[in-house]
């Protein structure tokens, strides 16, 4: 409804303003009912320029139709493969959804006909059947086992009941969400308050993350150092010290490792 649909923009925003405060932070936006479509291609929020797209474009979205959540994954997937997007970025797919999913896209070959293959939205869009069930718990698995980060928030449908068709039992949309598309990453909100709360926490994972990582450190000939016995380390970002600078909305983090080292002069190559 519209009063749910206002909620989930102003949401959005909010997150848009937490995760911006960053360098390079890129965001793209899909919209999906019956089927999916690309609302905004990736922008640079970290720039106003970039936020203000983002911004523009979640403010346009409207809600009708079914719920395809399955396409909007797809969608989704094929953007965070475009070759512009660096490989050693965080990537990560943050999926609301305000009602169970009532259809997938099915490809109809019709080539027997001499026509091009297509792909339609099938289910019956007005509930979660086998092949809809099955179909989205299918693209979210394969999203995860490409190494990308998939969250979920069930808003304002919590206790919406879908039909497990591995136990013939109706579950729970949280549940279903929670077991099969985003396992241990989906989040419940029935007010624009916990729905600001659970993409907060969201936010707060994705940047958190971002400070994670190894680094590779080596000692040129000639210098020694017991911290690196063997002339090489890897370290964990975790065991910097971790600083930080922000000029206007942009936040520089700076990372520092201090340890001691011993030159050798008569070691060191004449250049």
């Amino acid at each position: 409804n519209n009063s749910r649909l206002g909620a989930a923009k102003a949401a959005a925003i909010e997150f848009l303003e937490s995760y911006r405060k960053g360098a390079g932070r890129l965001v793209a936006l899909v919209s999906f009912s019956d089927g999916a479509t690309e609302a905004c291609e990736w922008k640079n929020v970290s720039t106003d320029e970039g936020y203000q797209a983002i911004a523009a474009a979640i403010n346009t979205l409207s809600a009708e139709g079914g719920t395809n959540l399955e396409q909007g994954l797809d969608k989704a997937q094929g953007l965070l493969g475009d070759s512009t997007i660096p490989d050693t970025a965080s990537k990560n797919i943050i999926a609301l959804t305000d009602g169970k999913p009532t259809y997938y896209n099915e490809p109809y070959d019709h080539s027997w006909l001499g026509i091009i293959p297509d792909i339609r939205p099938d289910g019956d869009g007005g509930d979660c059947d086998e092949q809809t069930f099955k179909a989205t718990k299918e693209k979210a698995a394969s999203i995860r086992t490409m190494g990308y980060s998939l969250y979920s928030i069930c808003f304002g449908a919590a206790n919406e009941e879908v039909k497990n068709p591995y136990t013939n039992k109706k579950i729970s949309l949280f549940d279903y969400l929670n077991t099969y598309i985003a396992p241990g990453k989906t989040y419940s909100a029935n007010s624009l308050t916990e729905l600001d709360s659970a993409f907060g926490a969201i936010s707060n994972t994705i940047t958190t993350g971002l400070s994670s990582g190894t680094v590779h450190d080596s000692l040129p000939t000639g210098v020694t150092s017991s911290a690196i016995p063997n002339g090489t380390a890897d370290w964990d970002l975790k065991d910097f010290e971790k600083g930080e600078e922000k000029v206007g909305d942009t936040t520089t983090y700076t990372y520092t490792k201090r340890y001691t080292v011993t030159i050798d002069p008569t070691q060191i190559p004449e250049i």
